[in-house]
């Protein structure tokens, strides 16, 4: 009992110090109703994408890695999205742990390789400002660069389909 309490005793610390990391905007949470922080990532050819240039159009920006299992599952369904969406939503997903080449060969192994745009952040800069804790976590952001969902975890398809409904206008699923 006395160890339970000790080892919930230090995670609860670590939460705390996790909240401070450098990167992390201070003073603020990153939760719906705020401006998303900007992000400069390079994608997987090794151009910069920013999040600000996407302004204009709803964003679903979804923090993942290779080794996640719910991330890996949710990765079609984001594709779909893509293919359903058109040009009325930008899909971002941002790869903190795997190297570019692994994840063109994931993607390309299940024919993911275009279906998304992919960031790389291995200085976890933007992981860190974002405050993820956990994988997979998705910011549904508006065309004005508000977050107006954050859902950690796996997402359901009615899950997805609620987020959409918030930064898409009219959004109506094939």
């Amino acid at each position: 009992m006395r160890r339970t309490i000790l080892v919930a005793a230090r995670l609860a610390g670590a939460a705390s110090i996790a909240v401070a990391l450098p990167g992390a905007l201070p003073g603020q949470q990153i939760k719906a109703g705020r401006q998303a922080p900007e992000i400069a990532l390079p994608d997987l050819q090794g151009d910069t994408v920013r999040l600000s240039a996407l302004r204009g159009r709803p964003v679903v920006l979804k923090f993942w890695a290779i080794y996640c299992p719910s991330c890996r599952t949710e990765l079609p369904d984001v594709a779909a999205l893509v293919r359903n969406s058109g040009d009325r939503l930008a899909v971002v997903t941002v790869d903190s742990d795997d190297r570019p080449s692994g994840i063109v060969s994931y993607l390309h192994g299940h024919q993911l390789d275009s279906a998304f745009t992919v960031l790389i952040d291995r200085s976890r800069r933007m992981q860190d400002r974002y405050q993820i804790f956990g994988m997979p976590t998705t910011f549904f952001i508006d065309s004005s660069g508000t977050i107006r969902l954050v859902h950690q975890g796996p997402l359901t398809e009615a899950q997805l389909q609620s987020g959409l409904d918030l930064i898409v206008p009219h959004h109506n699923p094939e």
